[in-house]
């Protein structure tokens, strides 16, 4: 009875003296508050810091027919000037002072007198409520804001009316003028004053008022959503249906009320179409209103009250429809009518239901009141007494409110006893299995925490340590990592008992899935004498299976296999048997004792129990590998012999008309038979974008690579995207120089570990960085793609700005080491050794008066080659062959002009020479086969430079008659850690050869003392 008397209480505090409270401070704040008089409003002593922002009420300047500017009264007599007609009471509709029409324009003035002892200029605001139905203002000779575009007539005025928030400066006087027009509404002007004050007020309000409209919405938003969804549930209970529809309703009409937040949300709506929506949305909330409580109530003598609820309802929503906004609006009289109708139906429907339903007396009650609220509140606002614009929606939040209690009382007494029962069965039955996952989650932070410091320790972060130390530490991280597996295994046991996983059933390539297990089983054996062999049949389909869980049972059977393994080697195939796959995990360990195999895939059954205290494991591996088997419709047995090992078969279901692999076990290439798949590689081949960037994308997936290709063409990339890794190595070297690769772990052929390995056999991690992407977790996996080279590693599923991101950092991390060292080669071109250029000069000079055509040839010669030297711009990678030629022809004119007869050049080169090279590739391997080779010796010598064309390369030699010198020291040249002096050109060639074309494209230099030193290297053709 208590608690019966306390809702009452609440309930009247809510109903009642919230809304009271709400008039009574409006009207309490107005009293004493300053009113304009004449046009003018004295403000001098107010407090806006202690009383808050005011209402520009009272009596403004008004001048019909006209739209003025802070110019137009400007001079002593403004008001002479101007056609004054006269005073207009603010807030109020100006019908009456526009001779009784509502269309037109004017302008509103008013001068605020300031409380300022200095000429101080401060910043004011004003907050805009209802001004009808366009306008701008002027604040102290500035326009501040607007809604719409005032206009002196229809066609040049476009209707706005959102609130908005103003800022000027004055000091001791502001001049407000307001600019209106209206030509889509039954009357204008300003319905509601402005609220001027300081910034900080105005901008309390403005905020006071935003959080009330989104209160209110997110009161409507959320018993729409609630009520919806419960409807989808109970399609039965059209009660539902009808009281969702008026919270959407209601929603829609908040959101055109108040600030207008939906103008917000769709700036480029028309002010009309907005006007329409405000009386579309009320007369569906009122028609729904009536709808609930008629079937909410159970009765069924309301149904002419109905139909005349839905035919009003059709004319007001045909109103705002069809009729323009000027003559709906001049209808107010007849929508208020109808709202007061509708919600006087809903009053009669409640009342009459009152007295036959006992246990829901205190919710009709305080819907009843709450539908009075919402009478009252209509009226007051007809009458002018009140301006609470949130009291109708608040009394509409409180019935849905109340209406919400009742329905969730009535559900609650439905199914109270059932859920009851239900509540204590599962508390019973899920305790212990709560108790152990809460466990295992709240061991594996300190249990990580502990594996990271004993590994730390051992790496030396507290000092070095002794073997004995760092033996005890190791044993530490093996117990350690024991125990998160045991951990993991623990949790994985109680969502299969609680039959919480669920597979994501795909098309899985086996042979990916093995590969990627093995490379992690690799660094997992330690130092284990094992060898892993992999056989595959001649066609293996696809697997229609959980890859990630596919990839689980690999880990349990193959770890086993290597725990129960100190050598030997551990076999993984697959037979095909109709419409599944056999595949088997054999070792050549100690095998299982004939009396545990019975017990051997039951939970905690420890195979090592019987054997040395080593082997023994947590016991729910073969459990997990055996539940994720019968998950998947397969089953798993084991074939075993103690002493000579174990071989754990089990079959997982084929996938049915999927593309077959076609396997060739001795040169492990596969390929799709599939001609859709194959035309879909070759599609993707396509560029995606041509940007400024180059990225190889290398997956089997094509939906992959087009949304990989889609993502990175907003990096403007130009992608290559391939299918495999054979394909992707063809690409890199006979395709563009590439800026990253990006690569998937799991694909056919060649998995993207292996890929990784031979791209870094070529490329160094600054050269061609790779992002390595998977969908791997596991413990190890990072370990192993940052061991095979890659520079960054992404799970999926791959979140897009992160790629780019990453992307983007891996590119410019590329980038900054190239343009390091393309100013370097920039550098190098451009040093000219003095005693070069002194000698070539005096030759010059001592020729000129033998013979000065042949003085001019060797000036033509020396022009260019510093040409070519003086080439600061020249930061390309590549040039094209004849260019270097030209640099050499020109430097060994000049050198055979010096040194005459003890210098003899041959040149073997082809007719074409169309391929492209790093610039000062052979200019300065001749420089040293002259200086350093012939040169050396008293009677000179010849060189040889010879261009050899092969079917896809060119060779390129130098060969000198010189001194030579010792293969040793010939193999010094180019090497980085050669200890005798000399420049760096030689090696500086070489490493820029590597770099663009592998291994076999660096400098080759054979030499002998006394018979001369050759040089050669090969380019592609391109």
């Amino acid at each position: 009875m208590e608690k019966r008397w306390v809702a009452v209480l609440a309930g009247f505090v809510l109903i009642y003296m919230i809304p009271l409270s709400l008039i009574l401070g409006s009207m309490l704040k107005s009293n004493g508050v300053p009113k304009a008089s004449d046009g003018r409003m004295d403000l001098t002593g107010w407090d806006f810091e202690g009383k808050g922002s005011v209402e520009l009420s009272g009596d403004w300047e008004f001048y019909r027919g006209q739209l003025l500017t802070p110019d137009d009264f400007k001079g002593s007599s403004s008001k002479s000037l101007q056609q004054l007609t006269g005073y207009v009471q603010v807030p109020g509709k100006w019908n009456r002072d526009m001779e009784g029409k509502a269309t037109g324009h004017a302008t509103y003035r008013l001068i605020v007198e300031l409380d300022s002892a200095e000429d101080v200029q401060k910043l004011y605001a004003l907050h805009t409520n209802s001004i009808r139905l366009a306008h701008r203002i002027f604040f102290n000779g500035e326009e501040i804001g607007s809604s719409g575009r005032p206009g002196t007539s229809a066609g040049s005025t476009i209707s706005g009316n959102v609130p908005y928030v103003a800022v000027g400066s004055a000091a001791k006087e502001a001049e407000i003028i307001v600019q209106i027009a209206n030509y889509s509404y039954s009357s204008g002007g300003m319905i509601y004053p402005i609220l001027f004050g300081d910034v900080p007020s105005v901008m309390k309000n403005r905020d006071r008022a935003m959080w009330m409209d989104h209160v209110a919405i997110t009161g409507f938003a959320i018993p729409a959503f609630f009520f919806l969804l419960m409807y989808r549930l109970r399609k039965d209970e059209r009660s539902l249906l009808h009281m969702g529809l008026f919270c959407t309703a209601a929603l829609i009409y908040l959101l055109t009320h108040g600030q207008k937040l939906l103008a917000e949300w769709l700036p480029e709506m028309s002010y009309e179409m907005f006007m329409r929506i405000q009386l579309g949305s009320s007369a569906f909330a009122y028609y729904y209103l009536l709808r609930y409580t008629a079937s909410s109530m159970q009765g069924s003598g309301y149904i002419r009250i109905i139909r005349a609820g839905k035919l009003a309802s059709a004319a007001i929503i045909f109103m705002a429809v069809c009729l323009p906004t000027l003559w709906f609006s001049a209808m107010e009289g007849m929508i208020l009518l109808y709202s007061l109708s509708m919600v006087g139906c809903v009053a009669y429907i409640m009342v009459r239901t009152f007295a036959g339903r006992r246990e829901e007396r205190l919710s009709l009650f305080l819907s009843l009141q709450s539908v009075l609220i919402v009478i009252a509140a209509s009226l007051l606002e007809v009458f002018g007494a009140s301006n609470q614009q949130m009291l109708i929606p608040y009394g509409m939040l409180i019935f849905v409110v109340t209406q919400a209690i009742m329905l969730a009382r009535r559900f609650a007494a439905t199914f109270q006893s059932a859920e009851h029962l239900s509540e204590k069965l599962l508390t019973l039955d899920g305790l212990k299995d709560q108790f152990m996952a809460n466990t295992s989650h709240e061991l594996r932070t300190p249990l990580h925490g502990m594996v990271n410091i004993a590994q730390s320790l051992t790496e030396g972060a507290a000092g070095s340590v002794n073997s004995e130390q760092e033996k005890q530490l190791k044993l530490i991280i093996s117990t350690g990592k024991r125990l998160t597996s045991l951990i993991n295994d623990i949790l994985d046991f109680e969502k299969l008992k609680a039959s919480q996983i669920q597979l994501n059933l795909a098309p899985v390539h086996l042979p990916s899935v093995v590969q990627s297990v093995v490379e992690v089983m690799e660094y997992v054996k330690g130092g284990k004498s094992i060898t892993f062999v992999q056989e595959w049949p001649e066609r293996l389909p696809l697997l229609h299976t959980d890859e990630s869980r596919l990839r689980q049972m690999l880990y349990n059977l193959l770890g086993n296999a290597v725990k129960f393994t100190e050598r030997g080697t551990i076999r993984i195939g697959a037979e095909v048997h109709r419409d599944e796959v056999v595949i088997s995990v054999e070792d050549t360990g100690a095998g299982i004792p004939a009396h545990r195999l019975d017990s051997l895939f039951t939970a905690y059954d420890q195979a090592g129990d019987a054997m040395d205290w080593q082997y023994q494991g947590t016991g729910l591996g073969l459990y997990i590998t055996r539940s994720l088997v019968e998950l998947n419709g397969g089953r798993i047995w084991v074939e075993t012999t103690e002493g000579s090992g174990s071989t754990f078969r089990f079959t997982i279901p084929s996938a049915s008309g999927e593309a077959t692999l076609s396997t060739d076990v001795r040169s492990g290439k596969e390929s799709f038979d599939d001609p859709v798949v194959q035309a879909e590689q070759t599609a993707l081949r396509m560029p995606a974008s041509f940007g400024h960037h180059k990225v190889l994308v290398v997956d089997d997936d094509p939906v992959n690579r087009q949304i990989l290709m889609n993502l990175l063409s907003v990096l403007s990339c130009e992608v290559t995207a391939v299918a495999d890794g054979a394909d992707a190595l063809d690409a890199l070297h006979s395709g563009p120089a590439f800026d990253l690769v990006m690569i998937d772990w799991m694909m056919p052929r060649m998995s993207g570990i292996e890929l990784s390995r031979k791209i870094r056999a070529r490329y160094s991690l600054y050269e061609l960085p790779i992002l390595m992407l998977t969908a791997r977790s596991l413990q190890g996996d990072i370990q192993t793609a940052f061991s095979a080279g890659v520079n960054d590693y992404l799970t999926k599923p791959v979140d897009a700005e992160e790629l780019r991101a990453r992307t983007g950092t891996l590119i410019q991390l590329r980038k900054s080491v190239r343009d390091a060292f393309h100013a370097e080669i920039a550098f190098l071109q451009a040093q000219i050794k003095p005693h070069f250029l002194y000698n070539a000069l005096n030759t010059i000079i001592a020729t000129c008066p033998v013979s000065p055509d042949r003085a001019m040839e060797l000036l033509v010669e020396l022009s260019q080659y510093l040409r070519n030297s003086f080439d600061f711009h020249n930061r390309e990678q590549l040039v094209p062959l004849a260019k270097e030629l030209e640099l050499v022809q020109a430097y060994l004119a000049l050198e055979q002009a010096r040194f005459e007869d003890r210098l003899q050049v041959v040149y073997e080169l082809p007719d074409q020479c169309h391929a492209l090279l790093p610039p000062l590739t052979i200019q300065p391997i001749v420089e040293n086969a002259v200086r350093h080779g012939v040169m050396q010796k008293p009677q000179g010598g010849r060189v040889h430079i010879a261009v050899t064309d092969e079917p896809h390369e060119l060779l390129v030699r130098v060969t000198d008659e010189g001194v030579g010198m010792p293969q040793a020291k010939a193999d010094e040249l180019l090497s980085e850690g050669r200890t005798s002096p000399g420049g760096v050109g030689m090696i500086n060639i070489h490493k820029r050869l590597l770099s663009l074309y592998g291994a076999e494209s660096g400098l080759k230099v054979a030499s002998a003392p006394g018979q001369g030193t050759s040089v050669t290297f090969r380019i592609p053709k391109r």
